[in-house]
C-alpha cells in the first residue's frame, strides 16, 4: 500500500473516531448504553475512540445508526 493511502485511511479513521465522540457526547450517550446498542462491549467501543481499533464502515453505520436510536 501506497504511503498517500496509508495517510488517507488515518485521516479517514480519525475523522470517523472524532465524529464518533462527538455525537456520543452531543446525545448524552454513555460508552456503555452506545456499546449495548450495538451489541459490543464498553472496551470495543472504547478501543474505537481511542483508535486501539479499526473502525469498519459497518461498524461507523451501525454506531452512527445506534445513536440516532437515543435521539429519537
Amino acid at each position: 500500500m501506497a504511503e498517500n493511502e496509508l495517510n488517507i485511511l488515518t485521516l479517514l479513521g480519525d475523522t470517523m473516531r472524532k465524529k464518533i465522540i462527538t455525537a456520543r457526547c452531543k446525545s448524552k450517550v454513555s460508552v456503555a448504553e452506545l456499546a449495548g446498542r450495538c451489541g459490543w462491549s464498553e472496551d470495543v467501543l472504547l478501543q474505537m475512540e481511542q483508535g486501539k481499533q479499526e473502525i469498519t464502515p459497518e461498524a461507523f453505520a451501525k454506531i452512527l445508526d445506534a445513536i440516532k436510536y437515543f435521539q429519537d
